[in-house]
């Protein structure tokens, strides 16, 4: 089979990292990618965009489009959501990384006019491993992965920190991602690290070194750091809103519930005024309670580990693809029986 995926060398972030991981393992199952002119192609992944231009390419040859959807943007960037609009009104098929992302996109864009799969993100487990040894949690390390925005609650990852600081005095906070504006008035905090970009292997290395991930974002239809937490071992520590409670498995870390439901119409997660604050209490209680029962936690996630594997998810969009192009094959054989 031969999969054309749009713009895939300018794919960053999020989507990046998950490409960079779904090809390699794509391509072990037998499947050759092209990000080319899809000449040749039996399917198109595009993932959310795709140029005019391309798109019009793609249905005059009749290519059976795959649309990977994340979720919608907002406020200043809704201009983003007509090109992304396009293509779900003529996507053929609709992977959503979550039940949470399909609910969003259908309440924004309505319904998908097609076939309809959730698979979560998936990682390289051989690069995210587990650490080897007895934790040490005298000296309890946590990690966050979060750019300094109001739905990445990143101010509330520090004030967690903060307090959890009077119960775990030798703690310490590693922060990957960005965080040029972070204040300087957080930014001091004692015991916090912060990482900026770093390469893959690095996250990895420090995925290892530490104990729990700290997720408490507003809105993430299924974050690709929790993934390779789970990955690495590490339970996790998460809200209720978004598609991080599908992500982790009972037992696999500990929800926050007390803040109120997202709301799917929601136009304007970027104001710092409109996402509540976490519950430090509740979340320092849970944090208390991951720490106290540190072990079955991590076995718990042991355990689940090889779901978060790329090559499981591999599969399952293989087996989409392979129903796509199927189902083209019978379309065209109909179209031609039809003209005879």
């Amino acid at each position: 089979m031969r999969l054309f995926i749009t713009d895939l060398s300018k794919k960053a972030g999020g989507p990046g990292a998950f490409f960079r991981a779904l090809v390699p393992a794509l391509e072990r199952l037998g499947i050759e990618v092209s990000g080319g002119l899809g000449l040749g192609a039996d399917v198109a992944l595009i993932s959310p965009f795709c140029r005019p231009e391309m798109l019009a390419w793609l249905r005059i040859r009749g290519l059976p489009i795959v649309h990977r959807l994340d979720g919608v943007h907002y406020a200043h960037l809704a201009r983003f959501n007509e090109p992304m609009r396009r293509v779900y009104g003529r996507a053929h098929t609709f992977i959503f990384q979550s039940q949470f992302s399909r609910k969003v996109v259908s309440a924004h864009f309505g319904e998908p006019k097609g076939t309809c799969h959730v698979i979560k993100n998936g990682t390289d487990l051989s690069v995210f491993q587990p650490a080897e040894g007895e934790p040490d949690l005298r000296k309890l390390r946590l990690v966050a992965s979060a750019l300094w925005r109001p739905q990445k609650r990143l101010r509330d990852c520090l004030a967690i920190f903060a307090a959890a600081r009077r119960i775990f005095p030798d703690s310490t906070l590693t922060v990957l991602g960005d965080t040029s504006r972070v204040p300087s008035e957080v930014r001091e905090l004692p015991g916090v690290r912060y990482w900026n970009a770093v390469s893959r292997d690095d996250v990895a290395r420090l995925l290892r070194e530490s104990h729990v991930l700290l997720h408490p974002s507003w809105f993430d239809p299924c974050p690709n750091a929790v993934v390779e937490a789970l990955a690495s071992g590490l339970p996790v520590l998460y809200t209720r809103n978004g598609g991080t409670r599908e992500l982790v498995p009972p037992g696999c870390g500990v929800e926050l519930v007390r803040e109120p439901e997202f709301d799917l119409m929601e136009t304007d997660i970027y104001n710092y005024e409109r996402i509540p604050h976490v519950d430090t209490e509740e979340a320092i209680a849970a944090l208390e309670e991951m720490v106290g029962n540190y072990q079955q936690y991590r076995q718990r996630v042991m355990d689940c580990r090889q779901q978060f594997g790329i090559a499981t998810v591999a599969r399952e969009y293989t087996a989409v693809f392979q129903r796509c192009r199927e189902a083209s094959k019978t379309v065209a054989q109909t179209a031609v029986g039809g003209k005879q």
